[in-house]
């Protein structure tokens, strides 16, 4: 009877504003496309409503495409059907997707006795290995006349150790995934060293976690892949490379290694600038001895090569995610709120939700219906891009945050994420800069029909954060205080005003005349609020 092959974890790993995403395949079918009753629905102008089929067969996909109008295409070849493995790439559009299959294996690290100093035990410091990478890349041509023997072996374990270097440069430039450059460096070991299991982990802390796990068979029910802890500490500690010739001798207080019969094994640091930042691990059960010194130091080679690419990648995801954040808070935020903000919380792809002291003000362009009518669809929207982007600014430059344009209505938020004393004032002070940025533009615009702003503005208690579905968040504020800005707006401001409420007015009235309203009936309020016309700043009121 065939054994049962490893269990199987099939993903589709793809990037949204330079994040990596994880989509399993769970179910035997999927549809992607555009539709959100997609399976996986795709947010790209490229990719069909419903653009390709992709069935799973053991551990192979097979990919068809739907008739898109942007094609699919596998491994940048145009596809109607098409098989595809782990390291393959799914394009639909331009929307690109990797196959990924993460084994569900299990990695111990077994309380073996410490090394001993026996000779079926070698190792290699990080200092030969250097040396080894030196030699291996230096130009060494044999001499002239009768072969010396020593020379042709050095010169063959150079050659072998140099076309390996050669492939995984050559790999590894493929991949732009953290992940996808890990399941490559094992593709790599897999194909250069002759073993049986094989390990890639990456140290989080003191915690070494899997990262990629290989087996070059089918995998027997329950096998796991058993690394002495003795190894792993010394490999860390000393920045050694470790083979063990015989794993049955060394190792034999390891139930574990002894169980499953591993004969041979080999342990690189993955050796960084002065840190290990991981190892590869591979061992077999077939021949006492079948790892050579040879094996040992290609290995150890690959894995320093592979160290530097590891470094530089994650390097490279940790600035696309800062672009990536910085890009989507450069919506919201001032220049000097996006640089507090990273600060504070780096590159997060969420804000979460807390509460704020916070005043929001809903501004509302009167008059925008009448443009519609006079104006060409173009003309309108270009007329509202100018007038949001002057609005914007004012904003802005008192710090706050755009929360979002809700059709010709802009809301304001400050106060949060990043808290201020002031937030009402710069709120009012922003608004009164509006209505004065508004006046200028339609003086320069003489021949449209007139603009007007009717703004409401309130202050209080808001809980305050990214808010949505997974597949779209926005940050946004929630609560009553923003519900009553809103209500101000709506009801009570006329054009060419801004109403303030009761909080509001006093915390701002040193600063600026105001106008009491009276008591005024809002939607969803019991009782009446008071309501303050703000008029103009007070002279000297913000004099420095």
């Amino acid at each position: 009877m065939a054994s049962e092959g490893p269990p199987t974890m099939i993903e589709l790993v793809y990037k949204v504003d330079g994040r990596e995403h994880v989509f399993p395949l769970e179910k035997p079918e999927v549809v992607l496309g555009r539709s959100p009753e997609a399976d996986l629905a795709i947010d790209s102008l490229t990719v069909s409503r419903f653009h390709a089929r992709i069935r799973k067969d053991g551990r192979e996909l097979v990919v068809i495409d739907l008739d898109s109008r942007n094609k699919t295409k596998v491994n940048n070849v145009v596809i109607k059907e098409s098989k595809a493995v782990a390291g393959d790439r799914i394009a639909l559009g331009d929307f690109e997707l990797e196959v990924r299959d993460r084994a569900v294996s299990k990695v111990v690290i077994d309380e073996a006795p410490s090394l001993p100093a026996a000779s079926e035990t070698l190792m290699r410091s990080a200092e030969e290995v250097a040396q080894l990478l030196q030699g291996a890349s230096a130009d060494s041509t044999l001499q002239a006349g009768p072969a010396v023997l020593g020379q042709a072996e050095e010169l063959a374990k150079s050659n072998r150790i140099l076309r390996a270097l050669m492939e995984a440069g050559r790999a590894m430039i493929e991949v732009d995934t953290l992940q996808g450059l890990l399941e490559k460096v094992m593709h790599l070991v897999f194909e250069n060293i002759a073993a049986e299991r094989g390990m890639l982990g990456l140290y989080e802390g003191d915690e070494l976690t899997a990262k990629v796990v290989r087996y070059r068979r089918e995998r027997r029910k329950e096998e796991t892949i058993v690394i002495p802890k003795a190894i792993t500490t010394r490999v860390r500690r000393e920045k050694v490379s470790i083979l063990t010739t015989d794993a049955q001798t060394e190792f034999d207080g390891s139930r574990s290694v002894v169980s499953l019969g591993i004969r041979s094994a080999i342990t690189v640091p993955l050796w960084y600038k002065g840190s290990v930042i991981g190892i590869i691990h591979v061992d077999e059960d077939r021949h006492t001895g079948k790892f050579t010194s040879d094996d040992l130091d290609l290995l150890s080679a690959l894995a320093s090569y592979a160290a530097v690419a590891i470094e530089r990648q994650r390097l490279t995801d940790r600035i696309q995610e800062e672009q990536a954040t910085r890009a989507k808070l450069e919506r919201y935020h001032s220049p000097s709120v996006v640089e507090r903000i990273l600060r504070a919380v780096g590159t997060v792809d969420t804000m979460e939700m807390t509460e704020h002291d916070i005043t929001v003000s809903f501004t509302d362009i009167v008059g925008f219906t009448s443009m519609s009518e006079v104006l060409e669809p173009r003309e309108v929207g270009m007329a509202i891009n100018e007038l949001f982007t002057e609005l914007t600014e004012c904003i802005f430059r008192y710090e706050g945050t755009l929360d979002k344009y809700i059709g010709d209505c802009i809301m304001a938020v400050f106060g949060a994420p990043v808290a201020q004393d002031d937030h009402a004032l710069r709120c009012v002070r922003g608004a009164l800069e509006m209505q004065t940025a508004l006046e200028k533009l339609n003086a320069e615009k003489g021949d449209r029909p007139r603009m007007q702003l009717r703004i409401g503005i309130n202050s209080g208690r808001a809980v305050a954060g990214d808010f949505g579905s997974p597949k779209r968040r926005d940050y946004s504020v929630l609560g009553d205080a923003v519900n009553l800005a809103s209500r101000l707006e709506s009801s009570v401001s006329q054009p060419g005003w801004i109403v303030i409420g009761e909080t509001t007015y006093e915390a701002v009235k040193n600063h600026f005349d105001c106008q009491f309203l009276g008591l005024q009936g809002v939607k969803g309020k019991k009782a009446q609020v008071g309501a303050y016309r703000v008029l103009r700043e007070k002279p000297g009121a913000f004099a420095t």
